[in-house]
């Protein structure tokens, strides 16, 4: 018995899926103690968590904001992200736009179905993400009075309206079964004339309509127009404690229960009773609270040792009752520890406190089933735990090559300027003068290159960097950046009269434009011109400026088009001098931000970088 039961509770808390199977490819949340977190704040604040298949946080009186990355998709590409479970209060999901800016769109149990984008009982919406080589980061902000609880999937269209169909099916035929089974138990109990089966029947019928409130289908069919389905279900929630309470009580006592046991679940129905007077007087999260604390004490404390008091002649009928028992408590545990926030689990643990209401009038025979089903159940679950490994190792590879390329990247471009600086201060007496000043002072500007170079890309990723929007000459800029390099003397700045003005952040288009610049002169044969122009340009209907460098090719000759803009690339002849391979990647990210781009052009006989960007 135990066996089987292990068996059980690994299947119900394990997870088959992997973010990748959700379209995501990481997930972490960030709590808001305060309830006034902006979306900037939030992005910009410490503390993120990472999380699995299901966030499951427990009970919280404040909201928690949860950013999760897509992978590239190809613009145009109609994808719809999918919350589960249905009773969450309130979403509010922010989305990126074209030009760096998010969208905020809500939906949620407390809102009223029928302002919701789609039919479904799941709370959906819409997006389709602007072309990107990298990970595309959305946020969303989760209220809920009931447990704080979150699967989150980004699937197609077409996935997303499977997925719904399948989930609906399956929701119809649970639902058909609790309605055949409450009609039974009714049959029964009228025919009978037995209280046990005719506080079953109650219970029954109270877990049939909670199922249906958690489902989503409350807010669908009886309140599309307000916040009743969030009500009901609330109430379905506690009433079902309190009329399980009763059932048990009344079934114990049939079989010859002890006194203090009964004394025992009398303390559980009058802490039932406490949570209908918390939701009464509309302070439903403590009500959900508490109910949540009396279930899972009754489950793990109380329900086997009542099956030991039971007096009953006869092994067989104690055997049965503890192994249904003792299902019942693990179901009952399974349910209420990840809603508790205690433990977590996978997408499973979304439907068990729906599932415990079927299971609970059909014990035995799931036990059965589940049986002969031990061999499939304990083969799944190693493949389960084949592909968790798995992708745990690849996770811990990728992580460890990352850290690996960016310590090679730093004691391998640091080493030539600190180099420079040794020989130069190592000069004894002779103070460093004259051309060894001049290395000494290009050493530092390449370490502090490099070092604010790792910064940015640090910002860029994390998404801390902030835009100041304010108007400003283009060609003006640009005349500042060629005038700081060392080397700008050899720029030949082209700029079309009456440029229009540009609204962006000026110093971040200020970071592509140096090391644009940089780029150009530290890879073209000296001394020949590097040609940096500036000319209006229109792009899909939206103005702008185009910004252009060539440059003739030097020893290093010229990049490689697929894996220019990738962090850490520098080409083979690139390493004779200092670099961190971060330059082009950042601002590729960084004109992304902006809403424009920046291709590398190998159809010219020059290297050519061309950098658009909206006014």
């Amino acid at each position: 018995m135990a066996r089987c039961l292990l068996i059980v509770w690994l299947l119900v808390t394990t997870s088959s899926q992997t973010l990748a199977a959700q379209g995501l490819v990481a997930a972490s949340y960030l709590r808001d103690p305060g309830g006034s977190m902006t979306l900037a704040q939030a992005q910009a604040a410490p503390g993120w968590t990472p999380y699995g298949e299901v966030l499951a946080l427990g009970f919280l009186p404040y909201p928690v904001w949860l950013r999760l990355e897509t992978p590239p998709h190809p613009t145009g590409t109609a994808l719809r992200i999918r919350i589960r479970p249905a009773y969450v209060d309130e979403v509010r999901l922010y989305v990126p736009k074209p030009g760096g800016a998010y969208q905020e769109r809500v939906a949620g149990d407390r809102w009223p179905f029928s302002s919701r984008e789609h039919s479904d009982t799941a709370l959906s919406f819409d997006w389709s993400p602007n072309q990107s080589t990298d990970p595309t980061p959305i946020y969303l902000r989760i209220l809920s009075a009931n447990s704080m609880t979150a699967y989150v999937e980004v699937l197609t269209v077409a996935e997303s309206e499977d997925k719904r169909d399948l989930e609906q099916t399956f929701f119809g035929l649970f639902l058909g079964t609790m309605v055949a089974l409450l009609a039974w138990s009714v049959w029964r109990a009228v025919t009978q004339r037995d209280p046990v089966v005719a506080l079953f029947s109650v219970y029954q019928a109270s877990s049939t309509l909670m199922s249906f409130g958690l489902l989503g289908y409350a807010s669908r069919y009886l309140f599309p127009h307000s916040a009743g389905g969030d009500t009901l279900t609330n109430w379905m929630v506690v009433l079902v404690s309190m009329t399980g309470a009763l059932f048990y009580r009344s079934f114990f006592g049939s079989l010859g229960l002890p006194r203090w046991g009964l004394r025992l679940l009398d303390l559980t129905i009058a802490g039932c009773a406490t949570t209908l007077a918390l939701l009464w007087a509309g302070q439903p999260q403590w009500a959900l609270k508490i109910n949540a604390t009396v279930v899972t004490a009754f489950s793990g404390l109380m329900l086997l040792p009542l099956v030991f008091a039971v007096r009953r002649d006869g092994d067989r009928m104690r055997r049965q009752l503890l192994l249904g028992c003792s299902l019942l408590a693990l179901i009952i545990l399974a349910t209420m520890l990840p809603l508790m926030g205690v433990i977590q689990a996978g997408q499973w643990s979304l439907y068990l406190t729906n599932l415990h209401g079927l299971m609970t009038a059909a014990v035995l025979s799931t036990l059965l089933s589940l049986r002969r089903s031990q061999i499939d159940a304990q083969a799944m679950l190693d493949a389960q735990r084949l592909i968790a490994t798995q992708a745990e190792a690849q996770e811990a590879r990728s992580e460890r090559d990352e850290k690996e390329r960016f310590l090679a990247m730093l004691t391998h471009e640091l080493r030539t300027p600190l180099s420079v600086i040794r020989m130069v201060l190592g000069r004894g007496a002779d103070a460093p003068t004259g051309r060894h000043n001049q290395f000494a002072h290009q050493a530092v500007d390449d370490i502090n290159s490099i070092i604010e170079r790792c910064l940015q890309t640090d910002q860029l990723e994390r998404g801390a960097m902030q835009q100041r929007s304010l108007p400003y000459e283009l060609q003006s800029l640009a005349q500042a950046v060629v005038a700081d390099h060392p080397a700008g003397q050899r720029v030949d700045l082209q700029a079309e009269p009456s440029l229009p003005i540009v609204k962006t952040d000026a110093l971040l288009v200020r970071t592509v434009l140096s090391n644009l610049v940089d780029n150009a002169l530290k890879y073209s044969t000296e001394p020949s011109v590097v040609t940096l122009g500036l000319q209006a340009q229109a792009r899909d209907q939206r103005p702008g400026i185009l910004v252009r460098l060539h440059n003739l090719p030097n020893r290093a000759g010229r990049p490689d088009p697929k894996r220019v803009f990738q962090k850490y690339y520098r080409s083979a002849g690139a390493h004779a001098s200092s670099g961190s391979g971060l330059g082009l990647y950042l601002v590729a990210g960084v004109a992304r931000m902006f809403g424009g781009e920046v291709v590398y052009r190998d159809d010219l006989p020059e290297v050519c970088f061309e950098f658009w960007l909206p006014t």
